[in-house]
């Protein structure tokens, strides 16, 4: 994705390929050294021997013996020294192997790969900007899966739970809805707006999105079947009390109804109204509150003022 300029590592890692390449050739001198000392501790040896018989046949002196004794000592001490230079030697070379090491992985981090495959959408640097340890580069999201981050107000908590089935519409294609489900349930409340983020992801993906665009989403949060369902704008409300005009004869009556499960545009009525039956919209600018006892007038220029409750 991106290369930063690799001049001095390059330089470092070839100083850590010549300090382990003298590290090697001191280690294998060494062992020269030793196999040296392994002679002439192996000579030293046999020249005591033969001191020593010769000593017992009184053929040599006691000087002489002394002689070749502190010869055979220092044979020892000789490769008792090569040995600890071994030792040593392979340590630097051990060193010299784990900074080279190290040298390497520090030049191909200058070569900034992609940790999965997905898409760039920000660049934040250009060609020959310095870049400091811990800064942004590049952005990329990974285009498998898409998440909408949806504010929840905390009095909508108690139904939701993961796997539900949910519509997110988008505000570029506001009469569209893509399907998702909820995978995430926020376990943190803002403190101001008493809202917390509900993750949904989606199955499908609009032609163009873009990463921060804002949509809506509907959770379905539960299902009845053969339910008596009322769109939203037929509701009057009076001190919390859901109620609805209903047309008895050509003339609105008000009555009260219980509600069940509510949706964005239709609600579910549990009691107080019937499949068949028809409610009444105010016309536009007229209060609610006046229109118990009214005839009904329907207007078909613009938009019907009454509709037959769907079952």
């Amino acid at each position: 994705m991106a290369e930063l300029d690799d001049s001095e590592q390059r330089r470092q890692v070839e100083a850590a390929q010549a300090t382990l390449g003298a590290s090697e050739a001191a280690f294998h001198r060494l062992q020269a050294d030793e196999a040296r000392a392994q002679a002439d501790l192996k000579l030293a040896e046999l020249n005591f021997e033969r001191a020593s018989n010769l000593l017992r046949a009184k053929i040599v002196s006691r000087e002489e013996f002394d002689t070749t004794e502190a010869s055979l000592e220092r044979a020892r001490s000789g490769l008792a020294v090569a040995k600890l230079a071994i030792a040593e030697a392979e340590q630097q070379r051990l060193s010299a192997e784990k900074q080279l090491g190290y040298q390497k992985e520090l030049l191909a981090d200058t070569l900034i790969r992609a940790p999965f495959d997905g898409l760039v959408i920000k660049r934040n640097h250009d060609p020959g900007d310095v870049v400091t340890p811990g800064s942004s580069v590049l952005d990329i999201i990974d285009t498998n899966e898409i998440w909408v981050s949806a504010w929840v107000d905390e009095t909508a908590m108690a139904p939701l739970r993961t796997n539900q089935p949910a519509r997110v519409l988008f505000r570029s294609e506001p009469t569209r809805a893509y399907r998702g489900h909820v995978v995430r349930l926020g376990r943190e409340t803002d403190p101001e707006t008493r809202e917390f983020v509900a993750d949904i992801a989606l199955t499908e993906l609009p032609a163009n999105w873009t990463v921060g665009q804002r949509a809506e989403v509907y959770v379905e949060t539960g299902r009845a079947s053969n339910a008596v369902v009322l769109p939203v704008k037929y509701l009057l409300w009076q001190e919390g009390q859901p109620s609805v005009l209903v047309n008895v004869k050509g003339v609105a009556r008000r009555r009260e109804i219980k509600l069940g499960i509510r949706g964005r545009d239709m609600v579910e009525v549990t009691s107080g109204l019937t499949p068949g039956e028809e409610a009444v919209a105010p016309a536009l600018g007229e209060p609610a509150s006046s229109l118990a006892g009214r005839r009904i007038k329907v207007r078909l220029e613009a938009q019907l003022s009454s509709e037959s409750v769907v079952p």
